[in-house]
């Protein structure tokens, strides 16, 4: 009886896997459907337990002092959200850095033109590379610019986003001088970066947190008591998963890329609060023109829309 019951949760657990998979021969380019480079030769891989609360702790704080009315430059956050972790996000994050588009090392990532989920058909997406070959160690994607390094971080931000699932890859290309190069991915959904839309709604912190959250009187975040990670029995991101959500089977070691996320987001806050500051003296110099009904500052960055095939 034991070994019926098994048989049946295994097939299910089997099914319920397979049914996540997006259906190639439709959507070819799906980041799921493409064929990791051979390119790279893989040192560690995958996100460990630690890394992962360690990610959402350091999300969580920025989103925190946002929504408080704590950061330079930004008022305070009436419906923040509290970032959860989501294992399809972390699966299909994965699968883009396996890509390994940076074969060169020269921190010029390439985002994927499909990571949707069965829940999020709209997947926001930021990108970071270090190497030890390359003098700037952080960088996000190919943001010299102003507005895309803006938009990266209005993405950590973004109010409705609820959700983020992350990849890592640690890899070496032979014969270059590039022998340590680490790639770290994170998908956000519901995406954020939407233009015409606000990166949140201004007011007192959680006076609007939408149902069924409450508000986190600590952080200041609205949070569902009844919600929890998306976590699937068979885990994703790197790997096999045990029940504590650490990756086997590979070396993920958190200390090897810790440092890396650490950096980006303190990068990320430093730089995108100075540069709001900078356009706002800037612009107060400037003529205004009458406001168009509706509009509302147009943030950049990379979001996957619905309508993208």
């Amino acid at each position: 009886m034991v070994a019926v019951t098994f048989g049946i949760l295994l097939a299910v657990s089997t099914w319920l896997t397979a049914a996540l998979k997006p259906d190639c021969r439709l959507k070819p380019q799906h980041t799921l459907c493409l064929r990791p480079s051979r390119a790279c030769q893989h040192i560690s891989r995958g996100v460990d337990a630690a890394a992962r609360a360690h990610i959402l702790k350091l999300h969580n704080h920025y989103r925190s002092l946002v929504a408080k009315g704590q950061l330079p430059g930004f008022a305070p956050a009436a419906d923040m959200q509290e970032l959860l972790w989501d294992d399809d996000l972390t699966e299909v994050a994965q699968a883009h850095a396996e890509l390994c588009t940076d074969t060169q090392g020269t921190g010029r990532l390439k985002h994927d033109n499909d990571r949707s989920t069965t829940t999020f058909p709209d997947v926001g997406q930021n990108l970071a590379s270090s190497s030890s070959s390359v003098i700037s160690p952080l960088d996000w994607d190919d943001s010299s610019g102003i507005s895309n390094a803006i938009g990266h971080f209005t993405q950590v931000i973004w109010a409705k986003s609820r959700y983020v699932g992350c990849g890592y890859l640690q890899y070496y290309v032979p014969n270059s001088i590039y022998k340590d190069v680490k790639l770290y991915t994170c998908n956000y959904g519901p995406a954020g970066n939407y233009q015409r839309r606000p990166l949140y709604q201004e007011g007192r912190t959680c006076s609007a947190c939408p149902q069924p959250t409450t508000c986190n009187q600590s952080s200041g975040l609205c949070f569902d008591p009844q919600s929890s990670s998306r976590d699937r029995p068979s885990g994703s991101g790197g790997g096999e998963k045990r029940g504590d959500g650490e990756a086997v089977g590979d070396d993920a070691s958190t200390s090897s890329w810790l440092p890396l996320v650490v950096g980006l987001l303190v990068g990320l806050v430093v730089g995108a609060a100075g540069m709001v500051w900078i356009c706002r003296r800037y612009a107060a110099t400037e003529p205004v023109a009458a406001p168009q009904p509706g509009d509302q500052t147009a943030a950049t960055g990379e979001s996957q829309m619905s309508t993208q095939q």
